[in-house]
């Protein structure tokens, strides 16, 4: 009895951040961070780079890729999954699943600038709200992922957290 108990607890644990993120993106206003409900579109990617009320700013592909080729220093955050980041990802970007975001944050540099993409741009939303919630300081979001992303794409397992 003892064994199939611990086994459902260890499988609702890691399950658990899986449903978060599938209620954040299905039902938007489920998500609030500082008091504030943050509006998410899972149709449609913001196109401003404005900042949010959320306390995140979004940047363009060309914006990023211009921060790229300057040198600036700043932590490139791949939020999908391993297997996809393997398949391709950013130059530069640090493997860190959006599921695995929340207890793994703590190993990122807080006060750096931290740049996050997913595939459309709409998980790494969620992963920026994550990021403002746990004491980033700047954080942005790619517009459009990195199917919006018209340069290079690096493939192999790259830099895994």
């Amino acid at each position: 009895m003892s064994q199939w108990i611990s086994a459902r607890t260890e499988a609702g644990k890691s399950l658990a951040p899986v449903l978060i993120v599938a209620l954040a993106v299905l039902w938007p206003g489920l998500l609030v961070v500082g008091g504030r409900q943050a509006p998410v579109s899972a149709t449609q990617p913001p196109q401003a780079a404005a900042p949010t009320a959320a306390g995140y700013e979004h940047i363009s592909p060309a914006q990023l890729k211009q921060k790229m080729d300057a040198g600036e220093d700043f932590t490139l955050l791949d939020v999908r999954a391993q297997t996809a980041y393997s398949a391709g990802h950013l130059p530069g970007a640090i493997s860190m699943p959006l599921q695995q975001l929340g207890w793994r944050c703590a190993q990122l540099d807080r006060q750096k600038e931290t740049i996050v993409y997913c595939q459309r741009g709409v998980s790494s939303l969620i992963a920026c709200r994550v990021l403002v919630a746990h004491g980033f300081a700047a954080v942005k979001n790619l517009i459009g992922g990195i199917d919006a992303w018209p340069y290079e794409v690096v493939p192999g397992h790259g830099t895994v957290i």
